[in-house]
C-alpha cells in the first residue's frame, strides 16, 4: 500500500439529500436544535439576554439621567427649550448606538447558528470555539446586512408615512372654488 489508510463514511447528516417537503423542513429545524442544543439553544439565549439587560441597563441610565436633568429646569426659563433638545437628542442618539450594538449581536448569534446548521449537515458535532472561527471572518458582512434590512424597513415605512402624510395634506388644502 502506498500510506493510504481506510476511513470510514462520514455519519448522515440532518439534511437529507432529497427533495424536502414543509413538514420534514420543520422537523429538520428541530433535529438542528437536537443535534448540538448547547449552541443552538444555549449560546443563542446568553447572546440574547445580555443584549437585552444591556439595553434596558443602558436606556434605564439614559433616560434617568437626562430626564432629571429637565426636571431642574423649569418650563418658563429661556434655557428649558435648549435642555429638552438637548434630552431628546441623547436619547435618540444612545438608542442609535444601543440598537446597532443589538444589531451586531443577532449577527453573531445568526452567523454561529448557520455555522452549526452547515456543520451538523455533514454530521459533525462543531464545538462553539470552531464555530466562532468559521463565523468570525464574515461577521462584518453579517452586520452590515443585518444593519441594511433594518434601513430598508425603516426606509419603507419612512415613504409609506410621507406618502399617507402628503395624501392627508392634499385632502386638508380644501378644494377650490
Amino acid at each position: 500500500m502506498s500510506g493510504q489508510t481506510w476511513t470510514p463514511a462520514p455519519r448522515k447528516g440532518i439534511i437529507p439529500l432529497h427533495p424536502l417537503t414543509f413538514g420534514m423542513l420543520l422537523g429538520k429545524a428541530f433535529a438542528a436544535l437536537r443535534h448540538n442544543p448547547k449552541v443552538l439553544f444555549g449560546f443563542a439565549v446568553v447572546i440574547q439576554l445580555v443584549v437585552v439587560i444591556a439595553t434596558a441597563g443602558v436606556m434605564g441610565v439614559v433616560l434617568f439621567t437626562t430626564f432629571s436633568r429637565l426636571e431642574t429646569v423649569s418650563p418658563s426659563s429661556p434655557d428649558f427649550e435648549a435642555v429638552f433638545a438637548g434630552t431628546i437628542a441623547i436619547n435618540l442618539l444612545a438608542g442609535l448606538i444601543v440598537g446597532l450594538a443589538s444589531i451586531a449581536f443577532t449577527a453573531l448569534m445568526q452567523g454561529v447558528v448557520a455555522a452549526e446548521v452547515g456543520y451538523a449537515t455533514i454530521g459533525v458535532k462543531a464545538t462553539l470555539r470552531m464555530l466562532w472561527r468559521r463565523m468570525l471572518p464574515a461577521f462584518w458582512r453579517l452586520a452590515g446586512f443585518a444593519s441594511l434590512s433594518v434601513v430598508a424597513l425603516f426606509g419603507g415605512l419612512a415613504i409609506v408615512a410621507g406618502v399617507i402624510g402628503a395624501l392627508i395634506a392634499g385632502g386638508l388644502g380644501g378644494t377650490p372654488r
